[in-house]
Order: C-alpha cells, then sequence, then structure tokens
C-alpha cells in the first residue's frame, strides 16, 4: 500500500507520487510514438497566497493554425432570417495544439488526474497497492491514446495541414 504522503503539499512530494509510476516516461513515450512532438514538462501552480495548488506533468504542442476572429453581431435578440450568415467574421493567424496533463489537484489529493482536450479522469492513489494504481493508469491512458488516434492526427501532420490552409488563406509568414 501507498503510505498517504500528500500530508506535506510540496511539488518534491507530489513529483515523487508521480515519479513512482513513471507519468513522465509514460507521456515521453505517448510524445514520441503518438503524438510524434510536443514538450514535456513538470508544471506546479500555486494559489496567490503562493500555497501549491497543483503538479503535474503536462505534455504540449503548439503550431500556428488558422482561426477565426467572430465580428461582434449587430442583431443581438430576436429570429435571424435565414439568409443572413450566423457566424460572421475573418480569418487570422493564431495557433492551435493539443495538451495532456497528468498530476495531482492538492484541494483532492488521494487521485492522479489525466486531462486533455477531450478527457477528464481519474485514479485514485492513497492506500491502494501500487499494482492496482499502475494497471489503472495503463487503462486511462490507453483510453486516452485510443480515442485520440481516431480523432486527431499526429503533430508534425497536424502543423503541416495548418499551415497548408494558412497558404491557401493568405496569411502564410
Amino acid at each position: 500500500m501507498l503510505p498517504d504522503r500528500v500530508d506535506r503539499p510540496s511539488v518534491a512530494t507530489v513529483r515523487a507520487i508521480l515519479d513512482d509510476f513513471d507519468v513522465g516516461g509514460r507521456l515521453k513515450h505517448i510524445r514520441e510514438f503518438i503524438w510524434r512532438g510536443g514538450t514535456l514538462q513538470l508544471r506546479a501552480e500555486r494559489r496567490p497566497a503562493g500555497q501549491v495548488r497543483d503538479v503535474s506533468y503536462a505534455l504540449t504542442a503548439e503550431w500556428a493554425a488558422p482561426v477565426l476572429e467572430r465580428t461582434p453581431s449587430p442583431i443581438t435578440h430576436g429570429l435571424v432570417s435565414w439568409q443572413r450568415p450566423v457566424l460572421e467574421g475573418r480569418w487570422v493567424r493564431g495557433s492551435s495544439g493539443y495538451e495532456l496533463r497528468v498530476g495531482i489537484d492538492l484541494s483532492a489529493p488521494s487521485a492522479i488526474y489525466i486531462r486533455s482536450q477531450r478527457l477528464l479522469s481519474h485514479v485514485p492513489f492513497v492506500g491502494r497497492p501500487p499494482a492496482q494504481v499502475e494497471d489503472a493508469l495503463n487503462v486511462e491512458l490507453t483510453a486516452y491514446v485510443n480515442a485520440f488516434l481516431s480523432q486527431f492526427l499526429p503533430v508534425p501532420q497536424a502543423a503541416a495541414l495548418d499551415i497548408q490552409r494558412l497558404r491557401d488563406l493568405g496569411l502564410a509568414a
């Protein structure tokens, strides 16, 4: 069984828990073989008073992409004619990307969270055998990988596609 080592919330304590389950190594594997790009960092977010609020390993990737800049609509209430466009705006150069975070939120320090654009999952670890936590992390990260592969392109292909869209829109630098 794992001891409840989160009584003293510190970055080192939380990182030790994450490292016990090789969270950084698991995200490195996703970066290399699934995303095929990105940056892996250890992040510690603090409250305004300075206490640690959240510690996580974050895998991120960002690239230039076209983004629709919406213009304010003069019509704010009522029905709109079917002939009027529902969404108005112009394409501008912006950014797109992916983010996957695995960490511990110290407001609920009994579970490891897994967060991405479309996934929020928690794996409880306090009082559970390490093998059971390992298995649960494997299940959740495998579900993430399967969902990613079915819905998204790896970083190099997604970035190349957005660069081409920027060229087609005349927004390439």
